[in-house]
């Protein structure tokens, strides 16, 4: 009952496609977020009172936040080189010049064939490891994209009061609805 190390290396194939394909939600509440952020910066009314100083010190420390969760949400996407096992036809002909030793030198195609499982047990292992650390990286990225993301989320909504507060005191309908 041995540690089946080719599935491991797929595992960190299939966990990098879904680390891949998570980007999807980050990208979408970023996008919310910043619109909501410039619709609520290009409409606010700045003067020199509390509503301003409301509205502008949480807003400001709600783009900063968005921009480290975008920082971060890059940092997750790219710069990671996941490490590939060679091409079959490579594999096959090291297995081939293996049968040919033993053949000739060692003892046959058993001892070939124990030789090339190793080998194969071998270079999944490495891959699965430098696959695993690639992975586990990319996380936490995503895991400080995400705090940045909530952070964003607080802050901006704290600038969203003084923002609805104004148009409703300056219009009598927020949003001009």
């Amino acid at each position: 009952m041995g540690f089946d190390y080719a599935h491991a290396y797929e595992h960190e194939l299939e966990q990098r496609d879904r680390l891949r394909s998570a980007a999807t939600t980050p990208i979408w509440v970023l996008t919310l977020l910043g619109t909501v952020a410039a619709y609520a910066v290009l409409q606010f009314q700045y003067g020199n009172d509390i509503w301003t100083w409301l509205f502008a010190v949480p807003l400001a420390i709600g783009l900063v936040s968005l921009g480290m969760s975008v920082y971060f949400l890059i940092r997750a996407l790219h710069g990671h080189t996941y490490k590939a096992l060679e091409k079959p036809s490579v594999i096959r002909k090291y297995q081939k010049a293996l049968l040919d030793w033993h053949t000739q030198y060692g003892s046959g195609a058993d001892g070939a064939e124990e030789e090339f499982e190793d080998y194969i047990e071998e270079v999944c292992a490495e891959a699965a490891d430098v696959n695993a650390t690639l992975n586990q990286i990319r996380s936490e990225y995503y895991f400080r994209c995400y705090r940045m993301i909530i952070s964003a989320l607080v802050f901006i909504a704290l600038a969203v009061i003084p923002f609805v507060v104004q148009e409703i005191a300056t219009q009598g309908n927020p949003c001009g609805a």
